[in-house]
């Protein structure tokens, strides 16, 4: 889910940052809008790869607890 900090030096980082740029997403209290959420890996799209199409994408997501909570 987090994006390893090399990859992107200047972006926000951290649980704190991915739970308000969801908020930013799905409105205030996370649940106003769906979105499409899909499954992803450090290594998926890189200079020399791309996983396009080779992970789970879930629709109408509403909420991180449906699809972001810890195993």
């Amino acid at each position: 889910m987090l994006v390893p900090a090399h990859r992107a030096p200047r972006a926000a980082a951290g649980e704190d940052a991915v739970r308000a740029a969801w908020r930013a997403l799905a409105g205030p209290e996370g649940r106003e809008r769906p979105l499409v959420v899909r499954s992803s890996s450090v290594y998926g799209d890189t200079e020399e790869s791309s996983m396009a199409g080779r992970f789970e994408s879930l629709l109408d997501v509403r909420g991180r607890d449906e699809c972001c909570s810890p195993a």
